[in-house]
């Protein structure tokens, strides 16, 4: 970025300088003076245009992580609580909205699994007897708990925002998908991640055991 920058300085100062020492030795060379101006004028813009649109500096870049982390907070019940972090590495304001955050129950009973293992090599059906079975690839696990909001949220360049969502979970789930999406207001654009956790460790243990179960110090 800073060699753009200094090429952009060097062709409108030498254009300026040209234009000067041109006109201060000869007043009829003021047309060659001008032309030259304009060149190297357009080439800084040209330069401007392509670092703005070729490097994309105009567009959002954003990096995600998920971090997920139990407690035991009774007997048979805990608490999961999912820490999604975005950070601009743009160099534009970035504004989020519509956040999607979802608990979901990895359950044997919830999907035909015999069928699904059975299925040829390269098939990911989307319904199996009426039943959703993948989304893009992903197996669509019922969803037991969903948070949704439509606050915007503004992070400036280099700036990290940090979305913080509690759930209460059965032990009688062994695992768990937490599942989180948000995006930019009237776009297109999302930023999804996800983590799959067991909760049988943590639900043999006794009450008030935390565990990282996902992201920053998990196993």
């Amino acid at each position: 970025m800073i060699w753009w920058i200094a090429g952009f300085l060097v062709l409108i100062g030498g254009g300026l300088y040209a234009t000067w020492h041109l006109q201060s030795r000869d007043q009829h060379v003021e047309k060659a003076a001008v032309a030259l101006q304009a060149v190297a004028t357009t080439l800084a813009l040209l330069l401007a245009g392509y670092w703005y649109i070729y490097e994309r500096k105009g567009q959002p870049h954003a990096n995600t992580a998920l971090e997920v982390v139990g407690v035991r907070v009774s007997d048979g019940f805990v608490t999961i609580q999912a820490r999604f972090s975005i950070t601009n590495l743009g160099a534009t304001l970035l504004r989020v909205s519509d956040f999607d955050v979802r608990l979901q129950a990895v359950n044997a009973a919830s999907l035909p699994l015999a069928k699904i293992a059975v299925a040829a090599r390269e098939s990911f059906p989307e319904k199996i007897g009426g039943m959703d079975i993948y989304d893009n690839g992903v197996l669509m696990w019922p969803t037991v708990k969903w948070f949704r909001s439509n606050v915007t949220r503004s992070i400036e360049p280099g700036e990290t925002d940090l979305q913080v969502i509690d759930f209460v979970a059965s032990c009688r789930n062994t695992a768990m998908r937490v599942l989180f999406m948000t995006g930019r207001p009237r776009s297109q654009e999302v930023w999804y991640d996800q983590a799959l956790v067991s909760l049988s460790g943590l639900c043999s243990n006794p009450v008030g055991t935390r565990e990282v179960l996902s992201g920053k110090g998990s196993g």
